[in-house]
């Protein structure tokens, strides 16, 4: 349940990382509020070009614990005062026409959906390990602003040689360029 943000050295350089967890005491290590099942908590990384890297995961089972969430992380977010490009991803647990992504459009009104400017077709992106899919939307996403464009975005539906998938989700794949 840890959202983690792996990264290559040879093209990034890490100014600054950190976690932030999704409850009343959001710098409290495995804090929980709002009526979370377990703790949630997002993590963040600034790198050189004041790109700035956020992936969280959110409750699955409440949308008003996801609201609450939601609401610490931009809150936390804005503390630090940042104006480079931003890529927010995670695991959101709801649709990116949902109530969490109207809120984060409230408050970060130029974060756009690669998926969806790609002209990609939507499709399910949490399969529970199984063939069959019952969920109509993605529940993974990634929202950046215009410094970053999307080249490609995908749904990397592979298993491993044994005939298993790495997780109970489709690996959400994308590739941007940085404009100046």
């Amino acid at each position: 349940m840890y959202p983690c943000i792996f990264y290559n050295p040879d093209t990034l350089t890490l100014r600054d990382s950190g976690d932030i967890w999704l409850s009343e005491s959001p710098m409290t290590i495995g804090s929980s509020s709002f009526g979370s099942q377990y703790p949630r908590l997002c993590t963040w990384a600034h790198f050189d070009s004041d790109l700035l890297v956020i992936n969280v995961h959110l409750d699955d089972l409440n949308p008003d614990t996801r609201l609450c969430q939601i609401r610490v992380l931009m809150d936390q977010i804005n503390l630090f005062g940042m104006n480079g490009p931003m890529l927010l991803m995670g695991d959101f647990n709801e649709s990116p026409d949902g109530p969490v992504r109207s809120l984060i459009n409230e408050v970060w009104s130029t974060l756009q959906d690669p998926w969806q400017e790609l002209g990609q077709e939507e499709e399910p992106s949490h399969h529970n390990f199984l063939e069959a899919i019952d969920y109509a939307s993605r529940v993974d996403w990634i929202l950046t602003d215009t410094a970053l464009q999307a080249q490609e975005i995908l749904l990397d539906k592979s298993r491993s040689e044994q005939g298993l998938y790495p997780s109970d989700h489709y690996l959400l794949k994308a590739r941007f360029l940085v404009s100046d």
